[in-house]
């Protein structure tokens, strides 16, 4: 062979692997969505749906990769009560509150809200308490004691503060189902992590598209668009309730109070104009551990009120931890698009205009939801001789917001997105604090 051919020979060679090396790049993109780290060993984002076997979870730790070192590492997050947490755990997970550090009470609209996303500095505690990086995929369980709940409201939480989707996962069946398949395995040991100084601020932006505020709630229920289907995640007919009483009904002393639980309610009981129940818990197999339909038999519970793959869910529930569940199941499951009211109904259900049923807005209040525009079924708790609980208004934030459709009436998503605009705490900060895309999702 003549020298000549030669290096043409060696010049397609090159190419082709040129080629095939630019493939390759184009595929490990998809996998670690913009956390450029080209290692050929990262697998934990390559997983079918969000939703993680406990043989899956028990791979990675075989592997190394739990608690581990490099491009590919595993933190197993249990959002359970510290007593829960204390007693028994899959090894090697770490601690987080599910009662005080997945939800926080912050103003939106003109009222306090319990029970709402933390704010920027409480996550950048907990990523850098956890070791968390920008190598790491989190797994979120929790107790067997607890329902599925924790789990996916820890899921939701990261999502809404910009963590890529592909490094976020569930263990279906949670700490029930780890215990089945690995007995006698669960630890009270607590592992020594070596804190991060990652910062919710390297995610670039928060996915505000996956959170809908008051505002943004009543809007949708007004605008009644054949696109979105609002549905109430706490069911009815026996599915979701207290006693004999069911909250999508309408039934008078279900919604607690969430500022000083004890004895009193929300100052009324119903649903939205329009909403449809698919109580979480039928999503479920409770014969397995209650791990998660197979997707074949989620989607006719969707499918049954009306909604598909082209719309979009808004889900509800009393404080949206139990609606975090469905929106894991859209999201994290289906790929559906899907969006979490996070005040549901303890903000929603107390927003009266009625002083006669012991209501706190005025009566012209373009916050009242007690309307028949807004709610289709109006039960108040006071007419049960229940007490009704007092929202904290905000007395400047009513002389400011008259207006629902007011953008800087939405005060969570507005401070939130300006943290990850501050860069003042650490990690990066960003010029575009708000994604319309969310963290991405291949």
């Amino acid at each position: 062979m003549s020298e000549k051919m030669i290096k043409r020979s060696r010049t397609v060679i090159l190419t082709l692997l040129g080629a095939l090396a630019a493939v390759a790049v184009t595929m490990w993109g998809c996998g670690t969505s913009g956390y450029d780290d080209p290692a050929n060993a990262i697998t934990t984002t390559k997983t079918a749906t969000a939703l993680i076997e406990p043989e899956t979870l028990k791979q990675w730790m075989n592997e190394g990769k739990v608690n581990g070192t490099g491009a590919d590492r595993v933190v197993i997050i249990d959002a359970s009560t510290p007593a829960q947490y204390g007693a028994a755990h899959i090894p090697g997970a770490l601690f987080l509150d599910k009662d005080n550090e997945l939800v926080q009470t912050r103003l939106e609209g003109i009222a306090a809200a319990a029970g709402m996303v933390p704010d920027g500095a409480r996550m950048d505690a907990y990523v850098k308490r956890l070791g968390i990086d920008k190598n790491t995929t989190v797994v979120f369980t929790t107790n067997t004691a607890n329902p599925v709940i924790w789990a996916t409201r820890g899921y939701f939480t990261f999502r809404y503060w910009g963590f890529p989707k592909e490094r976020l996962k569930v263990l279906n069946g949670y700490n029930k189902a780890w215990e089945a398949a690995y007995p006698a395995t669960v630890t009270a040991a607590v592992p020594t992590i070596t804190p991060s100084t990652f910062s919710v601020r390297d995610n670039g932006a928060i996915a505000a598209q996956v959170r809908a505020s008051l505002g943004e709630m009543i809007a949708t229920v007004k605008a009644a668009l054949a696109t979105n289907t609002i549905i109430d995640t706490r069911g009815s007919d026996g599915q979701v309730g207290v006693g004999t009483k069911f909250s999508y009904d309408g039934d008078p002393g279900v919604t607690a109070g969430v500022f000083l639980p004890g004895a009193d309610f929300v100052a009324f009981e119903g649903r939205m104009t329009g909403a449809k129940a698919v109580g979480y818990s039928t999503l479920l197999d409770s014969a397995n551990n209650n791990k998660f339909l197979p997707a074949d038999q989620l989607i006719p519970k969707f499918t049954a009120i009306g909604m598909d793959s082209s719309k979009t869910a808004y889900v509800y529930c009393r404080t949206g931890v139990i609606a975090s569940s469905e929106y894991f199941a859209l999201d994290g499951i289906l790929g559906w698009k899907v969006v979490d009211y996070d005040g549901s109904w303890s903000q929603w259900g107390s927003m009266s205009g009625d002083v006669t049923k012991d209501g706190t807005l005025d009566s012209y209040s373009g916050w009242r939801t007690d309307t028949a525009a807004l709610s289709e079924v109006i039960t108040y708790n006071k007419d049960t001789a229940l007490a009704v609980e007092k929202i904290l208004l905000d007395p400047l934030s009513v002389q400011l917001y008259s207006n629902t459709n007011d953008l800087t009436a939405n005060q969570i998503e507005k401070e939130d997105a300006a943290y990850m605009a501050g860069g003042t705490a650490g990690g990066t900060a960003s010029g575009a604090a708000v994604s319309s895309s969310g963290g991405g999702g291949c």
